[in-house]
């Protein structure tokens, strides 16, 4: 990040002291890795009663690896947001649905979904992982509809689970055709489920020409080449 940037912040903070320009500066601190410089301003935007403070303190805590103090400080945000904040809670529900958390993580996803296709996605996965299939169809149905690539590959692995393969197909090679490289990898172990070797591994070279590393490891374990086009 250019000193320059930097002392633009600085100084348009200095200026103005409200939210918008404190979160700003500490933001760019925290890309610099200058944590204890952005944890001054984070303070001084908690005393001067933003709460957008709390919101800069846990993508910082994120950055530093510290997904623990994140997620309390999401908390923080959200309970002193008067509860309402369906981004933080999207967040929070994703972090904690990554390590099967628990608690209200759900709850979470719900409120988040409205606004998060990613939140979405993980409220579809963890109502499949708990055996409500007929709901998170219903829950990534929507998604889907509204072209969210989010929602791909959960809606395909319902579908698998549900016994209904072969409307699962489609739903992959539609999110590969958004963009999403991860659902060619999906597509190549549902076809090598079904006993399609080499169509899935044409799936296999599509992840691995998309940088999917799971599909570069997998041909590499097997010995295939990546074909060069």
């Amino acid at each position: 990040m250019p000193a320059d940037e930097i002392t633009r912040a600085r100084t348009a903070w200095l200026k103005t002291r409200d939210g918008e320009t404190g979160d700003e500066f500490a933001a760019l601190l925290v890309d610099r890795g200058l944590y204890s410089d952005a944890e001054l301003i984070y303070a001084q935007l908690e005393a001067d009663g933003y709460i957008i403070a709390w919101w800069g303190r846990a993508w910082s805590a994120r950055e530093r690896g510290d997904d623990v103090a994140a997620e309390q400080y999401l908390r923080e945000y959200i309970a002193r947001d008067d509860g309402d904040s369906p981004e933080a809670s999207a967040y929070l529900g994703i972090w904690l649905h990554s390590r099967d958390a628990g608690g209200y993580t759900e709850e979470l996803l719900r409120i988040g979904a409205a606004v998060n296709q990613d939140a979405r996605g993980s409220l579809g996965n963890l109502l499949r992982k708990t055996g409500r299939l007929t709901e998170a169809e219903e829950v990534l149905r929507v998604g889907y509809e509204l072209g969210e690539e989010a929602s791909h590959i959960p809606l395909a692995l319902v579908l698998e689970a549900a016994g209904r393969v072969s409307e699962a197909v489609p739903v992959l090679r539609e999110g590969y055709e958004m963009g999403d490289t991860f659902c060619a990898f999906n597509l190549g172990l549902l076809l090598e489920e079904e006993g399609l070797e080499l169509a899935a591994i044409d799936w296999y070279v599509k992840a691995a020409r998309g940088g999917d590393l799971k599909a570069v490891d997998l041909l590499d374990e097997r010995g295939i080449e990546i074909p060069v086009t």
